[in-house]
C-alpha cells in the first residue's frame, strides 16, 4: 500500500527493475493502482454472501413449503395454480404435479361467482373464508380458505386446511 497526498491508503502493485546505461544503473518502478480492483473483488464478495443467504433462504421457504400440513397453492392473476405443495393431494385428490395449471375455480363449488370473488380478492389483497371444494374422485371437501394477494408480483398465496373432519364431528 502506498499513501496518497490527501493521505488515503492506496493499494498497488509494484513491480521493480533495474535499468542499465553505462555505468549508470537505475531503477524503474511502476505502481498499478489497484483499488478499483479491490473494490470489485469486494462486491464481488458482497455478492456471494447475498447468493449463500439467499440459498439458504430457498431452502428454508422449501422446506417449510414441503411438510406444511395444509395445501399451499401459489397461483398466478388467472387463478391458474403455478406452484402446489404435497397436502394438495389431500385436499384436491390429485398430486401437486397434476394440480399445477389448473384454475382454483375447478374446484370451488361453492363460489358461484368465482370470477368476481376473484376480482374482489386481488383489488382487497386478502380472501378468508370456509369454502367447499370438490376434490378430483367427487368427494366434497371443507377447507378454511386463507389467502394474500401479490406476495410475488403477479403471484398469490392460498393455504386451504382441511376442516372436513371437523365440521362432520360436529354434525
Amino acid at each position: 500500500t502506498l499513501r496518497a497526498t490527501d493521505g488515503t491508503i492506496v493499494p498497488v502493485q509494484l513491480a521493480a527493475n533495474p535499468l542499465r546505461e553505462g555505468d549508470q544503473v537505475s531503477l524503474c518502478l511502476v505502481a498499478t493502482d489497484l483499488t478499483e480492483l479491490e473494490a470489485s473483488a469486494n462486491s464481488l464478495q458482497v455478492l456471494r454472501e447475498h447468493e449463500q443467504a439467499l440459498q439458504e433462504s430457498e431452502a428454508r421457504f422449501r422446506a417449510i413449503f414441503e411438510a406444511s400440513l395444509d395445501a399451499v397453492i401459489v397461483a398466478n392473476d388467472g387463478g391458474v395454480c403455478v406452484q402446489a405443495n404435497p397436502a394438495v393431494q389431500v385436499v384436491f385428490g390429485l398430486p401437486p404435479e397434476q394440480f399445477v395449471g389448473r384454475r382454483i375455480a375447478d374446484f370451488m363449488g361453492n363460489v358461484i361467482h368465482f370470477e368476481a370473488t376473484w376480482r374482489v380478492f386481488l383489488a382487497t389483497g386478502t380472501f378468508h373464508e370456509e369454502v367447499s371444494l370438490t376434490a378430483a374422485d367427487g368427494q366434497v371437501r371443507s377447507v378454511d380458505a386463507d389467502a394474500v394477494a401479490n406476495v410475488l408480483p403477479g403471484r398469490h398465496l392460498w393455504v386451504l386446511h382441511d376442516v372436513t373432519e371437523r365440521r362432520l364431528a360436529e354434525q
